[in-house]
């Protein structure tokens, strides 16, 4: 079971592991932790050898079959899902739904079970009456 989770994990990271900036300089240390320039806080630094510095990395956490993002820039820390969440939503709806398809939403998973919003019309009915 966990095998096909990490399947599932390993997938949509390395999908968006191209999509992150200056993507050919990453590096992989110790671990399987890979460093890399952070995406939310690049855009702030004047200078490109800081826009550049690898600031944050990926931790792989093995138990969890799951990876965690940290920046010591920026101070962001979250699980992959709540990293796609913020980096590229359409991709994690994507992620998970494919993990509800397979089971691993709900009790004693890592995900909770996928509810979509339901959003009102935006133009409310008059409800005078006509008479």
């Amino acid at each position: 079971m966990y095998h096909q989770n990490q399947k599932i994990t390993d997938e949509y990271f390395h999908e968006i592991l191209h999509l992150l900036p200056y993507h050919k300089e990453h590096t992989i240390g110790k671990g399987g932790k890979i460093q890399m320039a952070c995406p939310f806080c690049f855009a702030s630094e004047s200078k490109e050898y800081k826009r550049s510095k690898k600031c944050s990395a990926f931790f792989p956490r093995k138990d969890l079959s799951d990876y965690y993002f940290s920046c010591f820039r920026c101070h962001t820390k979250m699980d992959f899902n709540s990293f796609l969440m913020h980096f590229s939503p359409i991709l994690q709806k994507k992620y998970h739904r494919e993990m509800e398809l397979y089971g691993f939403t709900g009790k004693n998973c890592n995900l909770k079970k996928f509810r979509p919003r339901f959003e009102s019309p935006k133009e409310k009915f008059d409800k005078k009456v006509m008479g």
